[in-house]
């Protein structure tokens, strides 16, 4: 269950492991805020502006050099058109022009939709391991609800790759192919092409509760991947399924009714009574959130 009082702060998801420094990071959004991505570098500026006791030091130049070195390694790939601009000029944004890449999917009337980062750490011996996030809201100040999977591994010595693996690569690799008006960087490209290759041979840990066997990655509409479909009918124990969306399409409800003998769906209000009543008669429970739980409130 999502225990509403745990919080993790995606800040807190991208610090470094103890003992890694980051290699190169890579993110998708939606939506991007230029003052929210600027955030990202600073998480990792911040803890190297820490003397020995946890403290903040007092050297700023200390902070624009961490800030500049980290931006470079930063690479984020948006929606074309989608990048919201401060309503005044901020001269610390100059360090994060070669970081955002903008894309258009594969598909014709398409959006570039999946919320991921994929980060590389190095240890002073020089072993790697990668964490991936995997988000539902975009890198903007947007309050609404999120949830995040993540995810730590280390990259192995071995020849052949992890099978499950090769879905979480093929996408991160295909990521510069979607860029527009050639606005990816030589050191975007070179980034995607090494973590694409390594991690195919990253062992992932899973999260308790959970069989190694049972991790998947699901890159829907990703080149290779356009009619893929994450929901396996011919898997023992398929027989219940949990719709969490504040939007809903009628006809992929109406598949996964035809699909699963339980379909249970948490939505807002208002999309729920615009379900039409034979669907709604198809469907187990139907759950809204309790007022409390709007952060506005």
């Amino acid at each position: 269950m999502l225990e509403v009082r745990h919080r993790t702060l995606l800040l807190e998801s991208l610090r470094p492991p103890v003992g890694y420094r980051l290699e190169a990071a890579i993110g998708t959004s939606y939506t991007l805020d230029l003052m929210a991505l600027l955030c990202v570098p600073l998480a990792f500026t911040w803890f190297d502006w820490e003397d020995e006791e946890g403290r903040p030091s007092a050297d700023p130049l200390a902070l624009l050099e961490a800030l500049r070195r980290h931006a470079r390694r930063i690479h984020v790939f948006c929606q074309a058109g989608m990048t919201a601009l401060p309503p005044t000029g901020k001269p610390l944004l100059v360090y994060l022009e070669r970081s955002i890449v903008e894309v258009k999917p594969p598909t014709a009337g398409g959006i570039f939709h999946p919320k991921v980062w994929v980060l590389r750490f190095v240890d002073g011996e020089g072993a790697v391991r990668y964490r991936v996030l995997v988000l539902t809201r975009n890198l903007t100040f947007d309050r609404s609800w999120d949830t995040c999977l993540v995810l730590e591994g280390d990259l192995k010595d071995r020849q052949r790759a992890y099978a499950r693996n090769h879905p979480l690569a093929d996408f991160v690799e295909s990521l510069p192919g979607l860029a527009v008006r050639g606005a990816v960087s030589g050191e975007a490209v070179a980034a995607t092409s090494l973590m694409q290759e390594e991690l195919r041979r990253v062992a992932f840990e899973v999260p308790e509760g959970f069989d190694e066997d049972s991790l998947r990655f699901h890159p829907l509409g990703s080149p290779g991947y356009e009619e893929a479909w994450p929901f396996p009918q011919d898997v023992p124990g398929n027989r219940r399924l949990l719709v969490v969306s504040p939007f809903l399409d009628i006809g992929s409800l109406r598949w996964l009714v035809e699909a699963f003998p339980l379909v249970e769906v948490v939505s807002r209000p208002e999309v729920l009574a615009r379900l039409p009543e034979d669907l709604r008669s198809d469907l187990g429970r139907l759950w809204t959130l309790v007022p409390e739980a709007d952060p506005e409130t």
